[in-house]
C-alpha cells in the first residue's frame, strides 16, 4: 500500500510512496526494499489505474525518479495529459481526491522470513508496475504475481499465506525428545544482537538461548572481578607512589633544615610544596643560604659532622641530601672529587 506524499512543483508532478517497508500490508506481511529488484520496473515504469495490466486504456502515465530513501520506495508521477482519462485522474490526484497507490510485485513463498516480531517479511521480490488506486487499504493495496505476467487472485494469496503460517507453526511447536512442550518466546532486536555475540545461531531453541544468557552472565562476572582487581592494583600503585613522593619531599626538607636553610616550623609548608612540585622545591631551597660553621675536616671549612667525608660516603646519600650538600657546601662538594 502506498500514498501520495507531496507536491513537487506547479506542473502537478508529485512524489508517491510506493512501499513503506515498516508497514504491514493488507495480506499481513511486509515487503523489504533491500531485496526488491527494480531493474525491469525502471526500464518500463508503467503507471496503471487499478492494476489493470491487461487493458491498454489503463496506462495513465509513467513513474520517474524511482528511488529508495530510508524505509521508503519513492517515485514521481508523470501523467499522460494527452489522454482525457489520465488527465482526469491526474486532476483528482492534484486536488487531493485520489491519494492511494499500489505496487505490483513478484510473490514467491520461499522468499519469506519470519521476523522477530512474528510478522513475515518478503525479503526478495521484483517490482513490475505501480498503480493509482481508489482505496489503499483494500485487497488491491498490493498486486501480487505468482510469476512474470501471471497475476494471483485474493484467494490464492490468502491460501499461500495460510500455508506459510501453518508450516511455521508446525516447526515452532515441534516436540523435542524427553519434552512435552517446546518453550515459545520472542527476542527483541537488541537482545538478539547481544546474544549473537555469544555464538547463538538458533533463536527459537530455548536451550541455546539459555546457554547464551548463562555465558553472558559468566562473562559479566569475570569482567566485574577483573575490574575490581584492576582498581585494587591501581590504588596500590597510587599509594606506593604517594608514599615515595612523601619520603622524598620529607628527606629534601629535612636536609634543608639540617643545612640551616629552614627552621622546623617551616617543614610542613615546604613538604607540601615538594609534593606539588618537587623541582620547584629543589630550586627554591638550593638558592636559600645555609648556616655557616667551622669545618671539622681540614679541607671542608663549611662542613658539619654529618657531611660526607669521602666520595663513597657521598654516593650513599639520598639524592635530596646530595643536592643539599652541594648547595650548602660547594667547597666541600668540590673537595670530594679532587681526592
Amino acid at each position: 500500500m502506498g500514498s501520495l506524499r507531496q507536491k513537487k512543483d506547479s506542473d502537478r508532478m508529485a512524489t508517491w510512496v510506493l512501499n513503506d517497508e515498516t508497514k504491514i500490508n493488507s495480506y499481513g506481511f511486509r515487503l523489504l526494499n533491500a531485496g526488491l529488484d527494480l531493474e525491469r520496473f525502471k526500464e518500463n515504469p508503467m503507471m496503471l489505474a487499478m492494476h489493470k495490466d491487461w487493458d491498454l486504456n489503463s496506462v495513465i502515465g509513467r513513474w520517474t525518479n524511482i528511488r529508495i530513501e530510508g524505509n521508503l520506495l519513492l517515485a514521481d508521477d508523470e501523467f499522460d495529459m494527452e489522454d482525457p482519462e489520465a488527465k482526469k485522474i491526474a486532476g483528482k490526484a492534484a486536488r487531493g481526491f485520489l491519494k492511494a497507490c499500489s505496487l505490483g510485485f513478484l510473490f514467491l513463498q520461499e522468499n519469506f522470513i519470519k521476523a522477530i516480531d512474528g510478522v513475515f517479511d518478503l525479503v526478495k521480490s521484483e517490482a513490475y508496475e505501480a498503480s493509482v488506486v481508489v482505496v489503499g487499504s483494500n485487497a488491491n493495496a498490493a498486486r501480487l504475481y505468482a510469476s512474470p505476467g501471471v497475476l494471483m487472485n485474493s484467494d490464492q494469496i490468502k491460501l499461500c499465506i495460510a500455508d506459510l503460517k501453518k508450516a511455521t507453526l508446525s516447526v515452532d511447536t515441534k516436540q523435542k525428545p524427553n519434552s512435552n512442550k517446546m518453550e515459545k518466546f520472542t527476542l527483541s532486536g537488541a537482545a538478539l544482537s547481544v546474544l549473537l555475540t555469544t555464538g547463538l545461531n538458533n533463536q527459537d531453541d530455548a536451550g541455546a538461548v539459555n546457554s547464551s544468557i548463562a555465558k553472558l552472565g559468566a562473562d559479566l562476572k569475570q569482567a566485574q572481578d577483573d575490574l575490581a582487581l584492576a582498581k585494587t592494583s591501581i590504588q596500590t600503585m597510587k599509594d606506593a607512589q604517594l608514599a615515595l613522593a612523601k619520603k622524598n619531599a620529607t628527606d629534601l626538607v629535612d636536609s634543608a633544615i639540617t643545612a640551616g636553610k629552614l627552621t622546623v616550623d617551616k617543614k610542613e609548608q615546604f613538604v607540601n610544596l615538594a609534593l606539588n612540585d618537587f623541582d620547584l622545591a629543589i630550586s627554591i631551597l638550593g638558592n636559600m643560604p645555609g648556616k655557616q660553621g667551622l669545618s671539622v675536616t681540614g679541607g671542608n671549612p663549611h662542613g658539619h659532622s654529618d657531611d660526607p667525608k669521602d666520595l663513597e660516603a657521598f654516593t650513599k646519600l639520598p639524592v635530596s641530601k646530595q643536592l643539599a650538600f652541594k648547595e650548602s657546601n660547594p667547597e666541600g662538594y668540590q673537595s670530594l672529587f679532587a681526592k
